[in-house]
C-alpha cells in the first residue's frame, strides 16, 4: 500500500481535494489507514511534482477524514476508467 497524500478540502459538490505524493491512475481506489475504501480518483490537476487528486468518496462518513492520509494499492494503478 503507498501512500498517496493528505485530504485537504471537501469541495461543494462533495468530493475530496488530496494533496498527493505522486499521480495515480483516473479511476485507482483510495483507501484509509484502516483499508476501508473511501472512493475512486476521479481527476488529477495542479503541477506534475505535487498534483492534487479528486476523490468521488463512496462511503457516507467522508467529513471525518479531512487532514487524514489516505493511501493507494499498488496493483490498482493499473485499473482504467470506463469509457463513456
Amino acid at each position: 500500500m503507498r501512500r498517496l497524500g493528505k485530504v485537504l478540502k471537501i469541495s461543494l459538490n462533495k468530493y475530496l481535494l488530496v494533496r498527493a505524493d505522486f499521480a495515480p491512475r483516473e479511476g485507482a481506489y483510495v483507501y484509509d489507514k484502516r483499508m476501508r475504501k473511501i472512493g475512486s480518483v476521479y481527476d488529477i490537476i495542479g503541477p506534475v511534482s505535487r498534483p492534487y487528486v479528486v476523490v468521488v468518496p463512496q462511503m457516507s462518513d467522508f467529513k471525518s477524514l479531512l487532514f487524514s492520509d489516505v493511501y493507494v494499492k499498488p496493483h490498482d494503478f493499473l485499473r482504467r476508467r470506463r469509457r463513456r
